[in-house]
């Protein structure tokens, strides 16, 4: 049994590729809404005019803040920072205290290892950025990426440190349980108002 040729010419010069035909000259058989390279041709409109928007005008630009609207913005981001570090070292202190309660001294000092590793390092960071917010001069986006990086790195090394210090003595689960609700713990923030 002879296997067909699935880039075989066709009769007008053209390619056929797996059933497409393309290249050709009249009568190549492309189908309709494919383009001379095998692409399906869209009917997309890049040209601005009033069909746009579905005839409403464009809209302007937004007009650059004014200084009192970054100062109230600067405000309104530095309460939710101090407002995530409490939040945060309040979950902190709670979970390994029902840890305790539930499970015993040491799942208490193990759920306080896993919620330390977090939020030590994100406590720093945040403090970084609250600093940052009130200096004359703004920082890069760079140092945020950067900060992030030692903070996730931070707190690697803070687990990796509880592994080989504490492999005996911690209750892992309870690390695991104290690490992720204080992960997690920026969904307290929903308990206030103008969050």
């Amino acid at each position: 049994m002879q296997v067909p040729n699935r880039n075989a010419e066709t009769q007008d010069g053209g390619t056929q590729h797996g059933g497409l035909q393309d290249g050709g000259t009249q009568g190549s058989g492309r189908r309709e809404g494919w383009n001379d390279k095998g692409w399906k041709h869209d009917d997309w409109d890049d040209v601005p005019d009033h069909n746009d928007a579905f005839g409403r005008p464009p809209v302007p630009p937004a007009p650059p803040p004014t200084p009192e609207q970054l100062a109230e913005f600067d405000r309104h981001s530095a309460r939710m920072l101090v407002r995530t570090i409490l939040v945060q070292l309040a979950v902190t202190v709670l979970v390994p205290v029902l840890a305790w309660m539930v499970a015993g001294r040491m799942a208490g000092v193990s759920a306080l290892v896993g919620a330390a590793a977090c939020t030590i390092p994100n406590a720093l960071f945040a403090l970084r950025l609250l600093f940052g917010i009130f200096r004359p001069r703004r920082t890069s986006s760079i140092t945020f990426f950067l900060g992030e990086f030692i903070k996730l790195v931070s707190t690697g090394v803070l687990l990796g440190l509880a592994a080989k210090l504490g492999q005996d003595v911690l209750v892992w689960p309870a690390v695991f349980v104290g690490l992720v609700v204080a992960l997690k713990s920026h969904y307290g923030l929903l308990l206030f108002k103008d969050s």
